[in-house]
Formats: C-alpha cells, sequence, structure tokens
C-alpha cells in the first residue's frame, strides 16, 4: 500500500485497498481496464468461463510477451465498454479465435507452433533415445489431459479430475521408474503440473477447497509455479486462512 501500512486487501488481492481507500492500490496483476469496478467484473465473468488450457496458456503467453505488445492488448481491451466486453464474451469464436471472446493478441504476442508443441512429439525430437513405452505413456496421458479439458468445459468437474488423476498417474510411473532426465525430464514434469492445476481448478469449481490446497502443494514441493501459488491462496481465503493466503499471493 502506498500509505507503508499492513495491506489486508493483498490477502485476497483486490483492486483497491479498503483500509486506504485514497490510495487506490492497484494489483499489479491486473492490466489498467480493471480500475473500472464494472469492467473488473467482466473480465472475472470471462475468466471463470475459461478452461484450464486457456487460462494455462493465457499465463504462458504473459511471461514471454513483449511490455509493448503486452500494452497493445490492454489498449484494446481498455477501449471496450462493459456491455461491449460482455458481448465479446459470448460471442463465438471471438476475435482472432481468443479464448472466451476476447479481442484477439497481436500477431507478434501469439505463442508459436514450437511453444505450443506436445510433450511426445518433443520427446521424439530429443536428442536421447526416449523408449517407446515411454513415449506410449506420455501420449495416453496427454490424452487424459484433453479429455479432461473436455470435461471441464462441460461443467463435468468430477470426471475432468478422475481424467487428470489418470494423466498424472501414467506420468509419476514414468518418473519413478527414472525413464527420463534432463530437458525430457523437464517436459514430463511441466506435463505433470499442469494435469494437477487443472484438477485444482476443477476443486475450486466443487469448492473443495482442501483438496485444492493439497493439489497444488505438490506442484509447489517441486519448485514455485505462479498459477499453484494463485489457486491454493484462493482455496486458503474460502477456508479463512488469510495470513497463508497473503503468502501465496504477494
Amino acid at each position: 500500500c502506498r500509505t507503508g501500512a499492513p495491506c489486508p486487501a493483498r490477502a485476497v488481492r483486490r483492486r483497491y485497498c479498503p483500509s486506504h481507500p485514497a490510495a487506490a492500490v492497484r494489483n499489479p496483476w491486473l492490466p489498467p481496464f480493471a480500475m473500472n469496478p464494472e469492467m473488473m467484473k467482466a473480465a472475472q465473468e470471462m475468466m471463470a468461463k475459461m478452461s484450464p488450457e486457456d487460462m494455462q496458456r493465457m499465463m504462458e503467453l504473459s511471461k514471454t510477451m513483449d511490455p509493448s505488445m503486452m500494452q497493445q492488448a490492454q489498449q484494446a481491451m481498455s477501449n471496450l465498454s462493459p456491455e461491449e466486453l460482455r458481448a465479446r464474451m459470448n460471442s463465438v469464436g471471438g476475435a482472432g479465435g481468443a479464448p472466451g471472446g476476447v479481442p484477439a493478441l497481436p500477431t507478434a504476442a501469439r505463442p508459436t507452433a514450437a511453444a505450443s508443441a506436445s510433450v511426445v512429439s518433443k520427446l521424439r525430437a530429443s536428442a536421447m533415445s526416449v523408449p517407446e513405452d515411454v513415449l506410449e505413456l506420455v501420449e495416453e496421458a496427454e490424452t487424459q489431459k484433453a479429455s479432461g479439458n473436455k470435461r471441464f468445459k462441460e461443467g463435468e468437474f468430477a470426471r475432468a479430475i478422475a481424467a487428470y488423476r489418470q494423466g498424472a498417474k501414467l506420468l509419476q510411473s514414468v518418473l519413478d521408474k527414472k525413464r527420463v532426465s534432463g530437458v525430457d525430464k523437464t517436459s514430463v514434469l511441466e506435463l505433470m503440473d499442469a494435469l494437477q492445476l487443472n484438477s485444482s481448478n476443477c476443486r475450486l469449481k466443487l469448492e473443495e477447497w482442501p483438496a485444492a490446497v493439497e493439489a497444488c502443494s505438490e506442484v509447489l514441493a517441486r519448485g514455485d509455479n505462479r498459477k499453484a501459488f494463485f489457486q491454493r491462496g484462493k482455496a486458503h481465503v474460502q477456508l479463512g486462512k488469510l495470513q497463508e493466503a497473503h503468502d501465496d499471493l504477494q
């Protein structure tokens, strides 16, 4: 908070500090258009409709996007009224095929084909020789992930969790036997993270807060992960553990 005083807003990532309204503290995770409360609500509605795949793609994109491109995307959204933003969200396909009808990002900011390559294709292109049975297990894990994403979009969260858990189980068998190493192992772990975080997102939808915390903690045991911190922080808020939420979301 600009006042320098402890700010409880950080525990729940509010846009403005309820204790120091004059400070108008900006949440650095949100773009400028969210300064308008109506636009903030519309953006939250948009994110609620996004699948785990769309959310992951947006988060990965935000980490690699050129700052000038980010500014262009934010400006495109800031020019819309709340009604226009909702109309874009509800339209089919949206401009440029962006998730939920969000205005399309500049061409240079979109993910490349290489960035979205499957883990199996990365392993097949690896300099190391990856056993065929490992490739089959990883391919099946990716199939389970796709199935889970489909169930998520259909609102069948329990069935989505089952698919994600099956995919994670297949990958764990690969990791337990130490069948991959180096960058190949990193690729498998990234897929494992995605499966567990998608499962956590389903738990949040089902309001199964302790299970969401557990799934995110498993990811964070392997290393820092911004999405895991965010999802676990949301669950901690719902559990009334505001100090833990503050630690995750700061």
